[in-house]
């Protein structure tokens, strides 16, 4: 009586170790794979990210070099190269004045580079950049960066006019942008290169008032590439 109670007991007592062994490994896998995400910095083959399906991917393709006589560099970069159901790809621009405290047009709140009308893409037409803070205002397409109208509504603006910013010397200004479809265009986010382009003026003192006819001017320019999620 007393040898079958035993071997039951280690019966029962190897079972369950079995069973916990099997469920540690069964756990250990389900932790990797959820770790498992796609970057911006590295090729991914996978088709989601936590913040949604990725439907596109842009990277910078060039960027003017402002002449040095103009005391002014402007470099584009890349925060958030994807585009997802749930966010879009973004751009930051930085403008930095490397000469004495003078007067640009380039500005924020509204005023920055690409401002309104300066948000679409010029060759070709395509993509738009918005101010981040000014899409919450947009009614766009279900899971598709597009401003949701007809193609062949009229775009508006506000009417707000742009004095220029005073910058001391060293001084940089950072613009950010969210990256669009142009909803007045066939296509969506259609894959290729695509650039813009707008002219800065500068001034030779710290006058902001003094018109852009009367400034120097330079045109700075940069290029964007999109292409499919499976690049």
């Amino acid at each position: 009586m007393k040898r079958r109670t035993l071997l039951t007991a280690l019966a029962s007592a190897g079972a369950s170790g079995l069973t916990g062994c099997l469920g540690l490994s069964g756990s250990s896998s389900t932790r990797t794979t959820a770790t498992v995400t796609p970057t911006s910095t590295s090729p991914t083959t996978a088709t989601t990210t936590p913040e949604g399906e990725i439907q596109r991917r842009i990277s910078l393709v060039n960027q003017d070099t402002v002449p040095d006589e103009y005391q002014v560099q402007i470099n584009a970069e890349i925060p958030q190269p994807l585009i997802t159901t749930t966010q879009t790809a973004r751009v930051r621009i930085t403008t930095t004045n490397k000469g004495s405290g003078r007067a640009l047009s380039v500005g924020n709140e509204g005023c920055e580079l690409f401002n309104r009308h300066h948000g679409g893409s010029d060759d070709p037409s395509g993509l738009w950049l918005h101010d981040p803070q000014k899409t919450k205002y947009l009614d766009r397409k279900e899971n598709r960066w597009v401003v949701d109208k007809p193609a062949d509504e009229p775009r508006g603006f506000d009417g707000y006019g742009c004095p220029k910013k005073m910058y001391e010397p060293g001084e940089s200004l950072t613009n950010e942008y969210v990256v669009w479809d142009d909803y007045r265009v066939d296509g969506y986010l259609t894959p290729g290169a695509y650039r813009w382009e707008e002219t800065v003026y500068v001034s030779a003192d710290t006058d902001t008032e003094t018109s852009d006819d009367q400034r120097r001017s330079f045109t700075w320019g940069f290029g964007l590439r999109v292409e499919d999620s499976d690049h």
